[in-house]
C-alpha cells in the first residue's frame, strides 16, 4: 500500500466565529459599562465645574475686600444716574484694567457710550454650569439714546451682590428716597456705602455674593413665562440696578423649581444654580460656601410668593414700593444669613 500523503502544512485552520448571541452578549456589557462610566464622567466634569464657580466667587469676594481696603466700603450697585454696578468697579481688583478702562463713568449704563463694555466677557462672572449663551445681540429698543450701527452684544452675569431680604431701586433725588435706603438689609445695594464694622451679624455669617444661574431664565418656559421681559434683558453683567447683578433671600434657592412662574421677576434676582442641590455663595469674610435648596427658610405662599407676615405699602409715586416686617415675622436661616445688622446669631452648623 502506498504511504498516505503529509499533511499541507500551508493549508490555512478553520476559525470559529461569534455566534449571534454572543455578538448580543458583548453589545449588551459595553452597554452597562458605558451606562455605568457615563454618569461617572459627568460627576468629575461637574466637580470640575463647581470648582471654577467656588474661584469665581472667591476672586470676587476677595476684589471686594480689596475695594473696602482702598475706598473704605463696599461697592454699591449704582450711583445717581450712572447704574453702572459694582461689576465694573471690582474690575480693576480683578485684573480688568483695560475692561474697567472702556467703563464711562459719566453717562448712564445704557447710554451709547457703555455699549462697548455691555459687550466685554468677563470669564470670572460665568459659572460653568450656567446652561446659558454668554452674550445676545443688544436690544436696541431700550437704550436711551440709540444704537451705533454694528453688531453690539450683551454678556451676563451668572452671580449677583447681596441686596438682603429683597431688592429696591434707589434713585436719589426721589423723595422717598431716604425710607427706600432705610429699607434696604443687605451689604452692596443702589448708593450703599457699607463698611464691614457695619455688618454687626459677623462676616462670616453674612452674605456678600451669590449665584444666580442666567440659564434658569432661558431654559425653563415655566420661569420665562411669569417675566415681563425676554429672557436675554435680564442680568446684564454691567448694569447695578435690582434685575441685572443683584440677589435677595426672598425665596429659598433654587426656588424656580417649587414656584415657577409665580416667582415673576424675582427669579431674575434670587439665588439659583445647576449644580445639584444647592447654589455657591461668598460670605463676607471671604469664605465660600454650599448652601443647600433645602436650608431652613421663612415659608412663601405658592400662590403669592409673600410669606407671612412679610407685606408692603401702597406704592408712591409709580415704583417706590416699601416692604414691612410683621412683629413675631419668622426669619429663616436663609434670610437671616443676608442681613447685616438683624441681631440674629446663626450657627455654622445651620447652613
Amino acid at each position: 500500500m502506498p504511504p498516505l500523503p503529509a499533511p499541507d502544512r500551508r493549508a490555512t485552520p478553520v476559525r470559529r466565529g461569534f455566534t449571534l448571541i454572543e455578538l448580543l452578549v458583548v453589545i449588551t456589557i459595553i452597554a452597562v459599562l458605558i451606562a455605568l462610566l457615563l454618569p461617572a464622567v459627568q460627576s468629575v466634569r461637574e466637580a470640575a465645574r463647581r470648582s471654577q464657580c467656588v474661584n469665581n466667587l472667591k476672586q470676587l469676594a476677595l476684589a471686594a475686600a480689596n475695594y473696602h481696603d482702598i475706598n473704605g466700603v463696599l461697592p454699591g450697585t449704582s450711583y445717581a444716574a450712572a447704574t453702572l454696578g459694582q461689576f465694573v468697579r471690582l474690575l480693576p481688583y480683578l485684573e480688568q484694567t483695560s475692561a474697567y478702562n472702556a467703563a464711562n463713568f459719566s453717562r448712564q449704563a445704557l447710554f451709547q457710550e457703555n455699549i462697548t463694555i455691555a459687550g466685554i466677557a468677563i470669564g470670572g462672572l460665568m459659572c460653568p454650569s450656567d446652561a446659558s449663551p454668554s452674550s445676545a445681540p443688544v436690544d436696541a429698543s431700550i437704550w436711551p439714546y440709540g444704537v451705533p450701527p454694528g453688531a453690539w452684544r450683551q454678556c451676563f452675569s451668572s452671580y449677583g451682590a447681596s441686596n438682603g431680604t429683597w431688592t429696591l431701586n434707589l434713585t436719589k433725588g426721589n423723595n422717598q428716597y431716604a425710607r427706600r435706603y432705610a429699607n434696604m438689609n443687605g451689604v452692596i445695594f443702589g448708593e450703599s456705602t457699607v463698611r464691614l464694622s457695619d455688618i454687626t451679624d459677623g462676616a462670616s455669617n453674612t452674605l456678600l455674593f451669590a449665584e444666580y444661574a442666567h440659564g434658569v431664565l432661558t431654559g425653563d418656559a415655566t420661569i420665562s413665562s411669569g417675566l415681563r421681559w425676554p429672557a436675554a434683558e435680564y442680568q446684564w453683567w454691567q448694569v447695578g440696578a435690582g434685575n441685572n447683578t443683584c440677589v435677595e433671600t426672598f425665596y429659598p434657592p433654587n426656588a424656580y423649581k417649587k414656584f415657577g412662574s409665580v416667582m415673576g421677576d424675582y427669579a431674575s434676582r434670587n439665588p439659583a444654580s445647576f449644580h445639584p442641590g444647592g447654589v455657591n455663595v461668598a460670605l463676607c469674610d471671604g469664605s465660600i460656601r454650599f448652601i443647600k435648596e433645602t436650608i431652613d427658610s421663612w415659608r412663601n405662599d405658592p400662590k403669592t410668593g409673600y410669606p407671612p407676615g412679610i407685606g408692603s405699602e401702597p406704592y408712591i409715586e409709580g415704583d417706590n414700593l416699601l416692604y414691612t416686617i410683621a412683629p413675631g415675622t419668622y426669619l429663616g436661616v436663609w434670610q437671616k444669613l443676608s442681613t447685616r445688622n438683624f441681631g440674629e446669631v446663626v450657627s455654622a452648623d445651620a447652613f
